[in-house]
């Protein structure tokens, strides 16, 4: 990705600083993406800010998300494999209760590793 661009006009006596940021593109991060950008705006305003004006920080963001994605599912294909649902055929209620509950403990090591970067 560019870096943005930095020029300078003349006003006057001035110059004014003139920042051209080249085009984003038009993939838009998902869940764990959104979620990076907001904890590094909020809690690591430094490397925020620094990733934004290289023009790197779009770029980090989709990664981070795919990465969350891809170890979202194999945690929770491991996590059904050590602990089975109920069959699904039979007891659909069951199935879901258990799915979700698998989601949900994977989700929470996820947020830690990769989106919060722990």
């Amino acid at each position: 990705m560019e870096k943005p661009t930095l020029n300078y006009v003349q006003n006057g006596d001035y110059l004014i600083p003139e920042i051209d940021y080249p085009e984003q593109p038009k993939e838009r991060p998902g869940r764990y993406g959104t979620m990076r950008g907001m904890y590094l705006k909020s809690m690591r305003r430094a490397v925020y800010l620094q990733m934004k004006l290289d023009g790197t920080l779009h770029q980090h963001l989709l990664d981070v998300d795919q990465r969350a994605d891809a170890m979202m599912e194999e945690i929770v294909n491991r996590l059904a494999q050590t602990d089975p649902p109920p069959d699904k055929g039979s007891d659909q209620m069951g199935w879901v209760q258990h799915m979700n509950a698998l989601k949900v403990q994977a989700e929470e090591t996820v947020i830690a590793e990769v989106v919060h970067g722990k």
